[in-house]
This record gives structure tokens, sequence and C-alpha cells, in this order.
């Protein structure tokens, strides 16, 4: 017996589709030739926890850049959270230069040892070719804290910004009162 081809997809099937047709958007926009837009970047960063806790503390690592401009190198983090708030100044030192940028998001729950944030960015500074480079966008990272005891490992996080820079003030200035916007 022949069965139809339009039959309704199960919901695991439509959530796989769904998370293809992301990776696909993604991967099209992280494309060299989607690069050739000046003003787009994307910053993939993996750090560990160097001091501090949940609420407040450092974390550093490394971070790879497509986009505008290219470059990689290390990347520092301070954080504070106020519940599910989390407000940072993450400090990329790459080859070509010193960028600043100011985060604010929210927390999810932990679950299974891993607690998801997401929320937006906006550059504050820099030096060589971020001088004078305005910008913003969404950022997304996991931190794995492990099945280990508290204290006996240290959390690490894998994460990304994506959003668009440009030369000057391009973005305009974001309202301060906003409880999204991320400060500097």
């Amino acid at each position: 017996m022949l069965r139809k081809a339009t039959r309704t997809p199960r919901g695991g099937a439509s959530a796989r589709a769904a998370g293809a047709i992301a990776v696909t958007l993604v991967l099209a926009v992280a494309a060299p030739g989607a690069q050739a837009q000046s003003d787009f970047v994307a910053i993939d960063f993996r750090t560990a926890t160097s001091s501090g806790n949940a609420q407040a503390g450092r974390t550093a690592g490394t971070f790879t850049m497509a986009g505008r401009v290219p470059d990689a190198g290390r990347i520092t983090t301070a954080y504070r959270a106020v519940g599910p708030r989390v407000d940072a100044t993450a400090t990329l030192i790459g080859t070509r230069g010193i960028l600043t940028i100011g985060l604010r998001g929210a927390l999810d729950p932990v679950l299974d040892g891993r607690q998801s944030a997401a929320g937006r960015w906006r550059v504050c500074g820099g030096t060589g070719p971020y001088l004078r480079l305005a910008g913003k966008g969404r950022w997304e990272a996991v931190t794995e804290s492990g099945a280990a005891p508290g204290g006996m490992m240290t959390p690490t996080t894998r994460g990304a910004f994506v959003g668009r820079v440009s030369r000057g003030s391009r973005f305009g200035h974001p309202d301060p009162r906003s409880a999204d916007v991320p400060r500097c």
C-alpha cells in the first residue's frame, strides 16, 4: 500500500526540520559570499570561568571573528547576574586590535548541568580597526557545569555574537532607559 506524500510530520520531525532550516540560514549568512556585506559580523567564543561564582565573576578563553574585521585571539568577560538578568563586558584581544562589547541578557534555569543565556550586545570601543566602530546584535551562550560537585570542575561556556557593525554612529545611540540595552 502506498502512503500519501503529504502526510503531516510528527512533532519530532517538524522540530528537526525547523532546526535544519535554522542551521541552513546561519550557514548562508556566515558563508564567504555573505561576508561581502561590509557590516556583518559573527564572533564565536569559548571560555572557562576563571574567578567568581554564578552571581558575579570573570571568564577567559578564545574567539574567532568573521565578517567586516576578521580576527582571532583571547576574550575575557566580567559578568554580574541578578535573578535571571545578566550584564557583562567582553574584551576581545585579537591580532588586529582590542574590541570591547557590552552585553545584557537573560539566564535560563540550569538543566542537567547546562545553563543557556541570550540577549543583546553593542560595541563600547576599540583600538586599531575597531576604533570608531559602532555595532549591535544578539548573542547566545551555553555554560556547562558538568556532573562534578560544585567547585570541582571549572564551568565552560560556548557562544556567539551575531550582528552588524559600521564606522561612526550609523546605528545611533540606544535609549538608556530601555531595560534590554547593554551598558558600556
